[in-house]
């Protein structure tokens, strides 16, 4: 999708938003709060006698791959990995054994519901997986930087994530 452009970039971009709409996005919603409290785990082991943890910043850009590559493939980001898992998306699609009730990722629900051949879903899944990382590690960086700033809202936003997050009753 990042190389194209005219109708065949408005026929891509159009399908693809049609997965990141609020009724499928929230199919996602227990495995991604599974990567979060993963990140909170992983912050609380990491940080220093100080209570700080050193890379911020890397430490966001894990949490976004592994929450992005969640989405698009339900299953682990990586790369390599991902191929594999579009082999056995196709290979079942092609055996009639997966349908649209049950897809579990973005990249099944596009070659489910055919929309795009193989190799369109397989790069418009490299491409989301590139331009979420990023937005989401940053878009998090930045918030984290203004909580930090406005202590009033630190504790409004403990209290919220308190009371539909699970490490939180762990941890109370």
């Amino acid at each position: 999708m990042v190389f194209t452009r005219g109708k065949e970039w408005k026929h891509i971009r159009s399908s693809a938003s049609k997965q990141i709409v609020p009724q499928r996005v929230a199919n996602y919603a227990p495995g991604l709060c599974e990567i979060g409290d993963g990140f909170v785990e992983y912050v609380r082991r990491k940080r220093g006698p100080d209570g700080l943890l050193e890379d911020v910043s890397s430490a966001l850009v894990k949490w976004a791959f592994q929450g992005i590559g969640f989405m698009v493939t339900h299953w682990h980001p990586q790369i390599w990995v991902m191929k594999e898992k579009y082999d056995k998306v196709v290979e079942a699609i092609n055996s009639g054994v997966v349908n649209e009730t049950k897809a579990t990722s973005m990249m099944e629900q596009w070659l489910i519901e055919g929309n795009f051949s193989q190799k369109e879903a397989l790069n418009l899944s490299c491409d989301i997986m590139a331009a979420g990382i990023d937005t989401s590690s940053n878009t998090a960086t930045f918030l984290l930087h203004e909580v930090a700033k406005q202590p009033e809202l630190q504790e409004k936003l403990y209290r919220e994530t308190a009371t539909c997050s699970s490490w939180s009753a762990k941890n109370d």
